[in-house]
């Protein structure tokens, strides 16, 4: 799950970045990013700088950047909670594509 905060956050940052390089290694992992909070337009479009300006998060962006996939929803959407119901069918079937008996 992703808000604005949650870009902001070194520990968050540093979780997506496991996460992403996990997913790289093992093909059984996968990354559902649900949007819970409206994303800023740089974090969308992955713009100069929007995981962060220091070395490391230059760094952890293009792992990043690999493995998050689609946003749920599509930030034209809006977030997870305008339409629970469609986003939570399109998220449960996303977990049975990856895999998961839901």
């Amino acid at each position: 799950m992703v808000s604005p905060e949650f870009y902001k956050s070194p520990v968050c940052k540093k979780e997506i970045v496991a996460a992403s390089k996990r997913a790289f290694m093992d093909s059984k992992f996968t990354i559902i990013t649900t949007v819970f909070g409206k994303l800023p337009e740089n974090v969308v479009r992955f713009e100069r700088g929007w995981f962060g300006e220091s070395k490391e998060d230059l760094e952890g962006a293009s792992v990043v950047k690999e493995e998050r996939g689609q946003l749920l929803p599509r930030p034209s959407d809006g977030i997870f909670t305008d339409n629970y119901d469609v986003h939570f069918y399109v998220l449960r079937q996303r977990l049975r594509d990856a895999g998961v008996n839901v």
